[in-house]
């Protein structure tokens, strides 16, 4: 039987084991290593602490994991902290005062891929933070991952350079905007 919530400390081992898992298997499609900071236990261990790492877990076995922010300088601007760079993100997304979560990693155990499990982890998060509008960025040659989100109903805002890296690599800006009830939000994108 399949569970999704919060992580618990108890679920640290299951956890490296499934982003070793991940990571394996994006080395293999081309598509890895993992360029998310989350791959190590304490780093998980503080995930868990804030209460921002959820998982889903057949038995004991965590299956598919996703963490969230709610800090976008931290999250998109590491190094300089730019309220600037800031701006002009809120600015591409016409940020209209609701909350913004930042969707840091979501990820599905290879043996547990395309049977539905990254949508149903993604709907509890989504439902839990209801009335925001969630972000990320992605890499472009992840194609699988964009096909996902897109199909999550985000919407791609173009080419993005947040992390501030001297890695090569392309990404994009994805958002699922929310939108008040009532209210008709045209993103233009």
């Amino acid at each position: 039987m399949r569970k999704i919530g919060k992580a618990q400390p108890h679920d640290l081992p299951s956890l490296a084991k499934c982003f070793r898992r991940v990571e394996a298997d994006l080395i293999d499609r081309g598509d890895g290593p993992l360029t998310e900071d989350l791959t190590k236990e304490g780093d998980f261990a503080l995930a868990i602490e804030e209460g921002t790492l959820f998982v889903s877990k057949e038995g004991s076995r965590v299956i598919a994991a996703c963490t969230v922010s709610h800090d976008l300088a931290t999250s998109f601007f590491p190094k300089s902290l730019s309220q600037k760079k800031i701006s002009a993100l809120l600015d591409t997304i016409l940020y209209q005062g609701e909350d913004l979560v930042v969707l840091s990693c979501l990820a599905v155990d290879p043996a547990f891929q395309r049977q539905g499990n990254g949508h149903l982890l993604f709907q509890a998060v989504a439902a839990r933070y209801s009335e925001a509008t969630f972000l990320l960025s992605i890499t472009e040659e992840n194609k699988v991952g964009r096909a996902f989100f897109l199909a999550q109903g985000f919407l791609d805002a173009g080419p993005y350079a947040p992390f501030e890296t001297n890695d090569q690599k392309a990404y994009h800006l994805l958002v699922k905007p929310y939108k008040q009830e009532g209210l008709c939000r045209n993103i233009g994108w």
